[in-house]
């Protein structure tokens, strides 16, 4: 995954108090937009891993449960991606 583990590795050192799962989806967020240059959640969604091997050849729900996961992660309280502590610029 291109950008994945220079983003973790920098994840990890800034913000060490995070959870490793929580550090983990902050990191493909962070690659997501870099790579899709927007903050839309489908668009976002589309970037993060499918797992490899699958009990169904082409699941109807793979966007779906990729959405729902970053909006877990956006939603929770211990993750704050608030303007205070966030900046992000999209250009």
């Amino acid at each position: 995954m291109k950008w994945y583990p220079e983003i973790r590795a920098a994840v990890k050192r800034c913000m060490p108090f995070l959870l490793p799962t929580q550090g983990v989806n902050l990191a493909l967020l962070v690659r997501a937009i870099l790579i899709k240059r927007s903050l839309c959640i489908t668009d976002l969604a589309r970037t993060f891993p499918r797992p490899s091997e699958r009990r169904v050849p082409n699941p109807k729900h793979d966007l779906r449960y990729r959405v729902k996961r970053l909006s877990r992660f956006l939603a929770n309280d211990r993750v704050s991606l608030s303007s205070e502590n966030v900046t992000l610029t999209v250009q």
